[in-house]
């Protein structure tokens, strides 16, 4: 918890942590800024929202270049829960430092971040980013960045908007349960969204924009 403090926490290592409530490493709830940056988020949990960070607070929050797996919330967010807006930037979720998959869960399996109906900023300047166990809830997911998202896991519970304002977005299945979003995806001209289901059907929300949409691998997809 915190209390109207600016908090800039660099090259930190949050492991293990655990809470009862919210935030099994960071509830940030009153901050006037909250950076964390270089740092490594993993096998925290909580039994509220957030199993790594739950973030309640008015001010400005930032993840930069930040990796963030096996963590578990038994509420929402397995690693992250906001119902503010942030930006997280360069960072990677639901993979090791290495790049090997190790899932972020909450209560409804795989998740990497749960909106609740804010804007999260996705932005990949210098990097890929990756979501590997998904997004849900109803807020608004802005890519920004030259650089690539490449996104897979569970994202049929993310019911918002997904806007592709920069770089491309890149959804593939690690296994045959993965899913595409039910929201809305915009696409930016300039933009691509490749959609590559090789190992289960799956459903997606509607399309928008001046961008490329390609489908890809065997299996079906059904619009919603």
């Amino acid at each position: 918890d915190n209390s109207s403090a600016n908090i800039d926490l660099n090259n930190a290592n949050m492991t293990n942590n655990s809470s009862s409530g919210d935030g099994g490493a960071i509830n940030n709830k009153n901050s006037e800024s909250l950076t964390v940056s270089n740092s490594t988020l993993n096998g925290n949990t909580s039994g509220g929202n957030g199993g790594a960070i739950n973030n309640t607070s008015n001010g400005t929050t930032s993840l930069d270049n930040v990796v963030a797996h096996n963590n578990t919330s038994s509420g929402n967010g397995g690693a992250v829960y906001t119902n503010k807006d942030m930006t997280i930037t360069d960072s990677s979720f639901g993979v090791d430092k290495d790049g090997n998959p190790s899932f972020n869960n909450d209560s409804n399996g795989k998740n990497d971040i749960y909106i609740d109906g804010a804007t999260v900023t996705l932005a990949s300047e210098t990097k890929d980013s990756t979501i590997n166990s998904g997004i849900a809830g109803d807020g608004t997911v802005n890519k920004t960045g030259s650089k690539d998202l490449n996104l897979s896991g569970k994202n049929d519970n993310f019911t918002g908007d997904l806007s592709v304002q920069n770089g491309n977005v890149n959804f593939s299945q690690s296994d045959a349960a993965d899913t595409y979003i039910a929201g809305n995806t915009n696409i930016s001209s300039g933009s691509t969204v490749t959609l590559n289901n090789d190992l289960g059907n799956i459903s997606a929300g509607s399309f928008s924009g001046d961008g490329k949409l390609v489908k890809d691998g065997s299996k079906d997809m059904t619009l919603t």
